[in-house]
């Protein structure tokens, strides 16, 4: 390490580096005002390069206004389809895109009531199979390059909220 030394502004001394007072006359050394300056600088410029790069890895990492967009220009075109049967028991009613790249599907279940549905054995048969099919789904690679996370909510023929599966990137990547 380099061996700094400061002047005295009173006589001229040179002081080793650390000291507080001039070791000839006495005098306070005015030189660790500069060095603490120079620390705030550098304090600055670390808090400026700090936040500038937590907004480049979430901008490039996580998912961004640009995306939420984009999920609710499709969710309009796929409402205007809405409501449509999906199978015989089953109806997509409406899509939502919420914030931070979350898409969601709300289904109704036509022809079951809350009381004699066994949501959890219905919604341990679904989630599996909704995660394998998006795995493989050709109409589903935006959302795996976007990493959007998925939701699937269920509703009864009575609208009686069900279950909701909801499917992070990462479970069909």
């Amino acid at each position: 390490m380099e061996n700094i030394t400061d002047s005295c502004k009173k006589c001229g001394k040179q002081n080793a580096a650390g000291a507080k007072f001039c070791s000839n006359c006495g005098s306070e050394i005015s030189g660790k005002k500069k060095l603490f300056e120079k620390n705030k600088k550098g304090n600055l410029l670390f808090v400026i390069a700090f936040f500038t790069a937590s907004l480049i890895v979430k901008l490039c990492f996580f998912n961004s206004p640009a995306i939420d967009k984009e999920l609710l220009r499709m969710s309009n075109e796929m409402n205007k389809l809405c409501p449509i049967m999906v199978d015989r028991d089953t109806r997509l009613d409406n899509t939502t895109a919420k914030p931070n790249g979350v898409f969601q599907y709300n289904y109704t279940l036509v022809n079951d009531d809350k009381d004699n549905v066994d949501t959890l054995a219905l919604k341990n048969i679904a989630e599996p199979n909704i995660a394998n099919s998006l795995k493989s789904s050709p109409d589903m690679q935006y959302q795996r390059d976007h990493n959007v996370t998925l939701n699937y909510s269920y509703r009864d023929k009575n609208g009686n909220h069900l279950f909701m599966i909801s499917i992070p990137a990462d479970r069909y990547k």
